[in-house]
């Protein structure tokens, strides 16, 4: 006996197929992610980098031998006024006003930012550490105590029962506009105008050569 395809199930069939493949595609495609998140990300980082230079600066130029000279004040001085009426620096504004420095004054930025980030990182721990229970603190120093004086006897030292987390070779706050990035940012205009009325200051207190 002969069957008789029936083209309605072929064709039910074929749909079947098709949207089922549809499905698989829909469920393996990943959601881009919004511009305006990347940009927000961008300006943040750049916000961030802008002020621990601003930072450096107003710090550097307190230290002997590293005073800004008139001709540095002169070239920058448009530039952070530039910040104040147009927004934030771009990378390339602020690689501009490092390349207006001498090697040493360099050096201490670089030093500058190293430590206000890890100053950062620090203060995390420590708001991390405030955050645990004092049983999960306790736990914590005990551990920390058995490595480091596993260590001191490999190493044959006489190991110390205080645990330092947070150590401060610099009050930073001294400028009176400490900021820290990734922070409420309060005080990134504070340094911005301290920035602004040293240079002007420069500008003013030594003769033009």
């Amino acid at each position: 006996m002969r069957y008789r395809r029936n083209p309605w199930l072929r064709i039910f069939l074929g749909m079947t197929v098709a949207l089922s493949g549809c499905n698989v595609t829909k469920a393996t495609e990943q959601p881009p992610v919004p511009l305006t998140v990347k940009q927000e990300e961008i300006q943040s980082a750049q916000e961030r980098d802008m002020v621990i230079l601003f930072q450096s600066l107003v710090q550097m130029d307190k230290k002997d031998g590293l005073m800004l000279s008139r001709r540095q004040a002169e070239d920058m001085l448009p530039l952070v006024r530039r910040n104040s009426t147009d927004g934030e620096l771009s990378q390339a504004d602020q690689q501009l006003i490092v390349s207006l420095l001498s090697k040493k004054q360099k050096a201490y930025v670089d030093d500058f930012q190293e430590h206000l980030l890890n100053r950062k990182q620090s203060l995390t721990e420590r708001k991390y550490m405030d955050d645990l229970t004092i049983e999960q603190r306790e736990q914590m120093i005990k551990e920390f105590q058995m490595r480091r004086q596993q260590r001191d006897q490999e190493q044959g030292h006489q190991s110390t029962p205080e645990m330092n987390i947070i150590t401060d070779d610099e009050d930073l706050s001294s400028t009176g506009a400490f900021f820290i990035p990734g922070g409420s940012g309060g005080g990134a205009n504070n340094v911005e105008q301290q920035l602004i009325e040293l240079l002007e200051g420069r500008l003013v207190s030594e003769p033009t050569k």
